[in-house]
């Protein structure tokens, strides 16, 4: 009969788990940073702070690349992974 510890390799699939929990976590992060971002640059720009609401659209922007950034990498390390 055939071990399940030699089926799986738990420090892999840990590593995976803890991987995949982690990078949820962050990219959940920084998307919800971007909508806020987004948001209250209108609130800002209605108030007539326009200072504030270019810097709220600026955090909006760069969470919007960062973004792009963690899908591209995370397609890339699944393709040459």
């Amino acid at each position: 009969m055939i071990s399940l510890a030699t089926l799986v390799n738990w420090s892999e699939l840990l590593q995976s788990v803890a991987a995949g929990a982690i990078s949820a976590i962050l990219l959940t992060t920084v998307v919800s940073l971007g909508i806020r971002g987004t948001a209250k640059y209108v609130d800002y720009s209605q108030d007539g702070r326009m200072f504030l609401a270019y810097s709220s659209l600026a955090v909006g922007g760069i969470c919007f690349m960062v973004t792009l950034a963690m899908i591209i990498l995370g397609i890339f390390l699944m393709v040459n992974g």
